[in-house]
């Protein structure tokens, strides 16, 4: 069974986020979160539904959802959210495209990282 898994943002970098999940067997994308256009909550992004913004994290976590991945390219905002997010219980998900290369001395984060690595 798949870990479910929400998608913060919902714009290109998200694009490049669900393309790597869906590439692999890990996760399943349950929706999307949009906190910059609150108008969009209920629309559909690259096939799936965005749910709402920030508000929704404790329903989500309440509804069995243990993964968040943050797909946006602000770097101090992912460190602010990601922040949000594991305070809400979540853990942060990598995405890693199956044919990156990874230094063999190289270390990818576990949940205190908000690493994404594409190739």
């Amino acid at each position: 069974m798949r870990e479910k898994l929400v998608i913060w943002g919902a714009s290109g970098h998200a694009r490049v986020v669900i393309d790597i999940i869906q590439l692999g067997s890990m996760y399943e994308i349950v929706g999307m979160l949009d906190d910059v256009n609150s108008s969009r909550a209920g629309s559909e992004f690259a096939g799936h539904r965005i749910i709402g913004g920030r508000e929704q994290l404790a329903r989500l976590r309440a509804s069995g959802v243990n993964a968040c991945i943050l797909a946006f390219g602000d770097c101090s905002a992912r460190l602010q959210l990601g922040e949000i997010a594991r305070q809400h219980g979540f853990s942060l998900a990598r995405a890693i495209h199956p044919r990156a290369i990874v230094a063999g001395d190289a270390t990818i984060g576990g949940d205190q990282s908000l690493l994404l690595v594409w190739s």
